[in-house]
This record gives structure tokens, C-alpha cells and sequence, in this order.
């Protein structure tokens, strides 16, 4: 391949970024090099600047190079994705994100299926970009189908008594199964074809590049709309590609770093964090606590509305007791202002509203964290509900990122944190497992990794040699 001299200047500490990143992706040590390598060819082909432009050029000049294979091609593409994405994210990853990564893997694919006969050409126009553009292209059609779709499966998840949470996230799967079958293929005929949900599933993993657990999540709710709503009791989707699978480890923060993030945060949302931090919480646990919930004299909440339905019981860290009895009395001065208005009624779990009227205006059933704003319900009620998990998810990363950690944490690291920290302090995995309501301990075991984690606890054979 011809090449050209550039002098892009590369941030400080980029090499070493990118073996971090490398190795945090799973990659073998001896792969790492060739990784390097491949950044190296852009960044010594490309001009004084790297562009979008001058990427996706070199990419293309790869794809036509006969002397490479596709899984050369392959590599070269999630090489420089790892290096403009993750480690120069701070000044290349505005227009690196807006490149079609999973479109150039494809590319390579198809390449790989033609090696046997060395035959190169440069695919300007697959069959999944074609796709990609119809999924853009809205179809006259799709606002009645998706509403059906809505009613069924509402109506169905409701049947089966599931989880709100189940019951959204199934719809929205329906819904982006809809859209395809509507814009990418032939519309009503083959939205019962049990094939066309392979080709979504198909276009999960090939286009969108999602995770094996996302692409895992859209079966579950496929087969359910399937099975329950079409009433198509054997389905066989076909043949579809899987999701790469990612093998990654939490991120874990440490006491100082857990520290400094949570005083970033205003209440309430610092106590939040606290209590996921303190008591092992998830984000929606948290959120959804209600009054009634916390038992000052034994030191102790108990979780009912979990992911799973597993009711369990966590320790309420001493440290918050104050702080909690305060937010309590806060919840209270919100619950009687509702009440002396003629509002005041929270959402009551599954059929406990039928069972005991009026439980949802007694005051142990307020939110331990209301909402500012009362909304309409389905019936057109006005209702008090908890504050939102996004809000939370927003203010925690702002505040990761005005301390300046490098790590990729989310409020969901406060879980990991708890867990983790508990077994670095002895306790055994089967108490660690039920503080998190894990069903299975091989889910906990990931937090084992964690700490044997290789190299942990190895003296470098540099700070032998008492060098600077």
C-alpha cells in the first residue's frame, strides 16, 4: 500500500492509554503490537490532521490491498475504533463516533468470505448498508402497526403479572422489531414470518454491534411476542449472527475515589449514592424506596420491589441513620402538602391498590425520595412518583468527571464498589451474594476476578532497581 509521511501530533500519553485500553478489551499481549501497528499506518499516512475523511480513506485503501486478508482488515478497523474512540476520545472522538464502525467489520467479513479466490474490491454499497439506510426511511404504515403492537403486548405482560420494567423494556423491543419489518422489509406480510425476527437479530449484531446481553434481552421479548401475542406456540427464527461477546471486569472504585465522587453530589442525591455505596443498592432499589422500608431499631431496609421480585434485607449503614430520618421528615412535609390538596396517592405494587384502599395515600407508603412534580397515571390520576434514575445516572457522571477520575464509572460502580470492598474485607461470597440478591453465586464470582486480577499483589521487578 502506497503510503505518505504525516506528522499528526499524538496527545501525551497515548501509547500508554492504548495499552490499557487494550488490555481492559481482553487482548492478548502478542495481538498488542500488531494493534499498534495498524494506528501507527494512519497516523504516519494520514496529513497533519486526522479526519473522518482521512480515516475512512485509509480504511478503504486497506480493503483494496491484496496482500491482506479480512481478519488483517478486521483488526486494523477495531484497532484504530479502540485508539480515535477510547484513547483519543478527547480530541478526535467528536467525528470518530460518527463513523460506522460495524459497517467497516462487515466490510472485512465479506472480504474474508472472497479470500479463497484473492479476488479484492472495494464495497462501497453492502447489503447492510442498504439495510442500514432503509432503517433511517420512515414507512406511511408503521404508526397503526405500532400501536397495535403496544396494545398486545401491554395487554399480555399485564395477563402475566410482569414487572413494569419487563413490561416497558419488551414493548420497546417490539416496537424496534416493528420499525424493522416495516422500513427494512416487506411490511404486514412478514411480521408473523418467525425468519424475519432472525434478520432483526441478525442486524443487532452486524449493524448496531450491540453486547450479547442487549441482543439476548430482544429475543426474550421477541419470543414472548411471538409466543403469547401472535399465539405462534413453535417458533424457529433461523440462522442469525451472535453478538461479539465482551469479557469485561466491573469498574471498582476505591474508598478515596467513592469519597470525592459522592461529595461532588448535592442532596439528595448524595444520599442516594450513599445508600447504594453503604447497602449494595441498584440505582431503581434505591429510588423506589418507600418509607415503610427502613427499620431504625434493627439497622436494617428491606428491599421488596427488586429486579427479580427477591425480596431481601440489607444493613442500613449507622453512618446515615440522621441523615435518613431527615430525608423521611422531608417526605413527610410532601406527603400532607399532597394530602391537604386532594392528592397525596403513590404507586402501589401489583393488585395492593384493589387489595387495601387507601393504603396509597398512608403516609408509610410515600416515597423515601418523591419526585418534585406530580404526573398523570394511565387513568388520567395525578400521582406522586419517586425521582427519576436518570437524573441520578446524569448528576453522578458529572461528578466522576469534575474530580477527574479516568475510569469509566457509573452510579452503578457504587454496587460494584460495596461488593467488592465487603470480600477485600473478608466476607465470605455467599453473604456477599444474598446482601446483592444474586439468584446465582457464579453472578457474584465476578467480583473475585476483580481481586485476583493478574498482577495483583506482584512486585514490579523495576522498583527493585531503585530507579526514578
Amino acid at each position: 500500500m502506497n503510503s505518505r509521511r504525516g506528522m499528526v501530533e499524538i496527545p501525551q500519553g497515548f501509547w500508554e492509554g492504548m495499552l490499557r485500553v487494550m488490555a481492559e478489551e481482553g487482548i492478548r499481549e502478542h495481538q498488542r503490537p500488531y494493534y499498534c501497528r495498524w494506528v501507527k499506518g494512519l497516523l504516519g499516512w494520514s496529513s497533519k490532521e486526522l479526519t473522518r475523511e482521512s480515516t475512512e480513506e485509509y480504511l478503504s485503501r486497506l480493503l483494496r490491498d491484496e496482500r491482506l486478508s479480512g481478519w488483517h482488515c478486521a483488526q486494523a478497523v477495531e484497532a484504530l475504533r479502540l485508539a480515535l474512540c477510547r484513547v483519543g476520545r478527547n480530541r478526535w472522538g467528536d467525528w470518530a463516533r460518527e463513523i460506522s464502525w460495524a459497517e467497516w467489520r462487515e466490510k472485512a467479513r465479506e472480504l474474508e468470505k472472497e479470500h479463497p479466490t484473492r479476488a479484492r474490491r472495494e464495497i462501497q454499497v453492502g447489503s447492510w448498508v442498504e439495510t442500514q439506510e432503509k432503517w433511517k426511511t420512515p414507512h406511511p404504515e408503521e404508526v397503526k402497526a405500532l400501536a397495535m403492537v403496544e396494545r398486545l403486548v401491554r395487554s399480555e405482560a399485564r395477563a402475566g403479572d410482569f414487572a413494569l420494567r419487563t413490561e416497558d423494556s419488551y414493548l420497546q423491543w417490539c416496537r424496534r422489531y416493528t420499525l424493522f419489518v416495516y422500513r427494512v422489509l416487506k411490511g404486514a406480510e412478514d411480521m408473523r414470518k418467525p425468519e424475519s425476527v432472525g434478520q432483526y437479530l441478525h442486524f443487532l449484531a452486524m449493524v448496531r454491534d450491540v453486547a450479547p446481553s442487549t441482543q439476548k434481552q430482544a429475543l426474550n421479548a421477541l419470543s414472548f411476542f411471538f409466543r403469547r401475542c401472535l399465539l405462534q406456540s413453535e417458533t424457529d427464527f433461523g440462522d442469525f449472527g451472535l453478538a461479539r461477546i465482551r469479557k469485561r471486569l466491573p469498574v471498582v472504585l476505591s474508598e478515596r475515589e467513592v469519597s470525592q465522587v459522592l461529595s461532588e453530589l448535592g442532596e439528595p442525591w448524595k444520599l442516594v449514592g450513599s445508600l447504594m455505596y453503604g447497602s449494595g443498592l441498584r440505582i431503581s432499589e434505591a429510588m423506589r424506596l418507600r418509607v415503610k422500608d427502613l427499620d431504625f431499631d434493627r439497622g436494617q431496609i428491606v428491599l421488596r420491589e427488586t429486579k427479580g421480585g427477591r425480596e431481601r434485607v440489607v444493613p442500613l449503614p449507622e453512618s446515615l441513620e440522621e441523615r435518613l430520618r431527615q430525608a423521611v421528615e422531608a417526605s413527610r412535609k410532601v406527603h400532607e402538602g399532597d394530602v391537604e390538596r386532594g392528592e397525596g396517592r403513590v404507586t402501589l405494587p401489583r393488585a395492593m391498590e384493589r387489595k387495601y384502599r387507601g393504603q396509597a395515600k398512608n403516609f408509610p407508603w410515600f416515597w423515601l425520595f418523591p419526585a418534585v412534580k406530580l404526573v398523570r397515571d394511565e387513568q388520567g390520576e395525578l400521582r406522586r412518583h419517586h425521582l427519576h434514575e436518570g437524573s441520578m445516572q446524569k448528576l453522578f457522571k458529572e461528578a466522576v468527571h469534575r474530580v477527574g477520575l479516568t475510569k469509566r464509572a457509573t452510579s452503578h460502580s457504587l454496587r460494584h464498589s460495596f461488593a467488592t470492598h465487603l470480600l477485600e474485607r473478608g466476607t465470605d461470597i455467599r453473604t456477599v451474594q444474598e446482601l446483592l440478591g444474586h439468584s446465582d453465586v457464579s453472578t457474584t464470582m465476578i467480583y473475585l476476578h476483580v481481586l485476583k486480577k493478574e498482577g495483583a499483589g506482584v512486585k514490579s521487578p523495576l522498583d527493585r532497581l531503585g530507579m526514578e
